[in-house]
């Protein structure tokens, strides 16, 4: 970035990582932290990926790997997942799975790429949401854990949205009222980013 090289990052996850319900493409938590980045640094040449599908945990994550990351040979991968994998048995994944899956990324896209990597946990959905196992803390510790074994940035997305949900409604930050955020959440993500000070 400070030698003005081109940078291609690739956002990597869930639906929430695909967009979420934004309402515009610029809005993207991961597209905002891009453009910031390419403020900051001007010089460089920032490209970033959409490698997220709507729907997957972890698992089907490992399947689209290849596709979605590996060979698009970047230079940062930004890497969020929890949503669906904390849902109920049956529709969720195991947190040791959980774990095991996101130290399996992160092994393949530095032996493949050598691309840095960032962590990020989510927030939890609507307490009404029927499918959640309503334990997304345990998740998001999973992640950070998994970060600090596998010496990665993590951007702890859970506690900081908690900290503002105590003075806001389910509604206030989501867009389907159950999992995806509004533009204001999509906003807190992209904060948490822009606070590790790249």
């Amino acid at each position: 970035l400070q030698h003005g090289d081109s940078v291609k990052i690739v956002a990597f996850g869930d639906s929430i990582t695909a967009g979420g319900d934004a309402t515009e493409p610029k809005l993207i938590f991961w597209q905002r932290y891009a453009d910031a980045l390419q403020q900051k640094y001007p010089r460089a040449k920032i490209e970033a990926i959409n490698g997220a599908t709507g729907g997957d945990r972890t698992g089907e994550g490992l399947v689209r790997l290849q596709e979605k990351v590996l060979n698009q040979k970047p230079d940062l991968v930004l890497i969020g997942f929890g949503m669906n994998d904390h849902n109920i048995d049956g529709f969720g994944t195991p947190l040791a799975t959980f774990t095991n899956n996101l130290a399996t990324m992160i092994d393949r896209i530095r032996e493949e790429t050598g691309a840095e990597i960032i962590l990020y946990s989510t927030f939890p959905p609507n307490p009404k949401w029927h499918y959640g196992s309503h334990n997304m803390e345990a998740y998001a510790l999973a992640t950070k854990q998994v970060a600090r074994e596998k010496q990665c940035a993590f951007a702890d997305v859970y506690h900081n949205w908690l900290a503002i949900e105590s003075k806001k409604k389910p509604e206030d930050m989501l867009s389907n009222n159950i999992d995806h955020p509004n533009d204001f959440g999509h906003w807190i993500y992209f904060e948490v980013l822009e606070r590790m000070e790249l």
